[in-house]
């Protein structure tokens, strides 16, 4: 019994099956991943900008520090040779009875900031007391560009350690939507896969039914003109035909069936899939994907197209006339293929 009521409270709090998505919400959500991943990628290109920049804030300090400590080095060797020539200086002094008092501070600091002080002499003679504090300003001048080059060096670490954890950061993210992005692509492939598998079987379902609606008898809604052409080759009389046995069937925009309606690509694709022929939507793709002709090279079976860009494609079908799915309102119909005044070009699915 224990076991019973421990299973059903089991079953009680475990989490219903996710719904699947839709098209529809795969498709957002491939967008706003991809959008996503542009921000992020966008992010990684700023800190690499940013990091090249420290890099080289980072270069300058370190040149500018090797320039001060050149400086120091050579200011303790003066230092030395200067520290010297005032010991003998100061003897000389004692002995013929001068002054101390002026050297005998630079006997009590260190021999390399003494250095540094008689390094701008130039010669013992004259003021000393300037001199001195001439030497005591230089002193204090080297120290601060020590100290501010130190610090710009501190300063340029600090902000390569921050870019480079950004940086890996940024990356993570970056792959963690990459892969999300893939994820969700792979999902929305299977299932356009098996839309697309139903529509076919619907419109193969719907073709069948018209040809026996044709073969009982029955009339077709427009009449087609005598005399037309046969088609050269057999998958173009196929469409062709096809295409004419949806006369009178309403345009929808987006439509490429007979139980839906058709729009002017969706009867070019519908029609050339009856011959076994793919061909993509809408009229642009489908004029990119055919073969290039001429006006004097047409065929029943090729396809008309209007606009530069290509705003509309109708099917050829022989004298000068076209089989079309027009507008909103209309219905497939055949008329002349020089209805409109838009450039016309034309094009033979392969």
């Amino acid at each position: 019994m224990v076991v019973v009521c421990v299973a059903l409270a089991l079953l009680a709090v475990a989490p219903a099956p996710a719904r699947a998505r839709t098209i529809e919400e795969l498709r957002a959500e491939a967008d706003r991943l991809a959008a996503e991943l542009a921000d992020a990628r966008e992010r990684l290109d700023v800190l690499g900008e940013e990091y090249l920049q420290a890099t080289a804030d980072r270069e300058a300090a370190l040149a500018e520090q090797a320039a001060a400590e050149s400086a120091l080095e050579a200011t303790r060797a003066e230092s030395e040779l200067r520290s010297a020539e005032l010991a003998e200086y100061a003897i000389t002094a004692y002995i013929g009875g001068g002054s101390l008092a002026d050297v005998e501070g630079l006997f009590a600091s260190r021999a390399n900031e003494a250095g540094q002080r008689l390094s701008y002499l130039g010669n013992a003679a004259g003021n000393r007391r300037e001199l001195l504090e001439r030497l005591r300003s230089s002193k204090q001048a080297l120290e601060g560009r020590i100290r501010t080059v130190d610090a710009a060096r501190a300063r340029a670490d600090e902000q390569l350690t921050r870019l480079e954890a950004a940086q890996a950061e940024a990356a993570e993210v970056e792959a963690s939507i990459l892969e999300t992005l893939e994820d969700t692509k792979g999902e929305l492939a299977v299932l356009l896969a098996e839309a697309e598998e139903r529509r076919r079987a619907e419109e193969a379902a719907a073709a069948a039914a018209a040809a026996g609606r044709s073969s009982d008898g029955g009339s077709s809604r427009v009449t087609v003109p005598p005399g037309l052409a046969p088609a050269v080759r057999p998958e173009a009389a196929v469409a062709v035909s096809a295409a004419l046995s949806q006369l009178g069937v309403p345009y929808v925009f987006g439509g490429a069936s007979p139980s839906r309606g058709f729009d002017c690509s969706g009867l070019m694709y519908w029609a050339w899939a009856q011959a076994g022929v793919w061909i993509p939507r809408p009229a642009d793709y489908q004029r990119d994907d055919a073969i290039p002709i001429s006006f004097e090279q047409l065929e029943p079976g090729d396809l008309v197209f209007y606009g530069e860009p290509v705003s509309h494609v109708s099917m050829y079908i022989g004298n000068e006339l076209i089989v079309d799915a027009p507008q909103t309102g209309d219905v497939v119909q055949i008329k002349t293929m020089w209805y409109s005044s838009k450039p016309m070009t034309y094009g033979r699915v392969g």
